[in-house]
């Protein structure tokens, strides 16, 4: 598969049977500000681990819905289960992949 394009808009004509995949990505508001390096984020075997972080953390799966909204302080370990996550701590967000 081949990327088309990055714009917000394109516009094709179908001259035949096509299929077609449209992946979108949205970026929190916020982000630019995070000190990346304050807060550790990561994931092995179901659990989801956050480390030097004081506060409320969100998970949300690929489907955009909030899985854990909870509160920790200073390290947390997060059970879910296998996929595609991303956790967001105060004004950083991490993507991780649970296997």
């Amino acid at each position: 598969m081949e990327d088309i394009t990055y714009d917000a808009e394109y516009t094709f004509t179908v001259t035949s049977d096509i299929s077609l995949e449209a992946w979108f990505e949205s970026v929190p508001y916020g982000v630019e500000d995070a000190d990346a390096e304050a807060v550790q984020v990561y994931a092995t075997d179901g659990v989801i681990y956050i480390n030097g972080y004081e506060g409320e953390v969100k998970v949300v799966n690929a489907a955009g819905q909030v899985v854990k909204d909870v509160m920790v302080n200073g390290a947390e370990q997060l059970n879910v289960n296998a996929g595609l996550y991303m956790v967001v701590t105060g004004n950083q967000v991490t993507k991780v992949v649970v296997k």
